[in-house]
Parts: C-alpha cells; sequence; structure tokens
C-alpha cells in the first residue's frame, strides 16, 4: 500500500499545476526603468519565463534575474510549465517612472 500511495503522489504531482511564487516584484510596485530584479520560487521541474526570457532555477525551485523594463511596460508575465504542459501563469502588474 505504501508503494501505490507513493505512485499516487507522484502521479498527483506531476498531473497538477507548478507551484509559482513571485517575491519581487510586488504587485502595482513602482519601479525605474531598466533592469528590474525579479525574484520567486517555483516547482523544480519546470520551465519558467518572464515576459518570455527564460528563468535559471536553482536545484530548489527558487530563481533571481534582472528583466529589462521600459516606461511602456505595464506588467511581468511569469509562466511555469511542468514536463506534463500544464502552466502557471501569473500577470504581475508594475507601475514604471
Amino acid at each position: 500500500f505504501i508503494v501505490l500511495g507513493y505512485l499516487l503522489f507522484e502521479y498527483n504531482k506531476f498531473m497538477a499545476s507548478p507551484e509559482l511564487t513571485i517575491n519581487s516584484p510586488k504587485e502595482n510596485q513602482q519601479v525605474m526603468q531598466g533592469e528590474l530584479v525579479v525574484e520567486g520560487k517555483t516547482s523544480t521541474d519546470v520551465i519558467l519565463t518572464v515576459n518570455n526570457q527564460l528563468v535559471t532555477l536553482d536545484q530548489d525551485g527558487n530563481f533571481k534575474t534582472k528583466v529589462e523594463i521600459s516606461i511602456a511596460t505595464k506588467s511581468l508575465i511569469f509562466k511555469a510549465i511542468s514536463r506534463s504542459g500544464k502552466e502557471t501563469v501569473i500577470d504581475r502588474k508594475i507601475l514604471v517612472n
């Protein structure tokens, strides 16, 4: 029964949408035009992009990278895609000065 429970747990994990937490920037945060540091955490086995820019994860799923933004940038689109093709998307609104 333990093996069956483990297999069920792994299957559910495989089929679920990936976790995605954005620590920075906060929603509606005022930021300066130029490079913006974004950071957060996601599942370890996903492909993560921010505004279609690939982001590298550490072994625990943490990320911290710089994204170029202009005065016209209104939001950052974070997209985590799992091995099974499930997606988690966060549209983080920002105010660029």
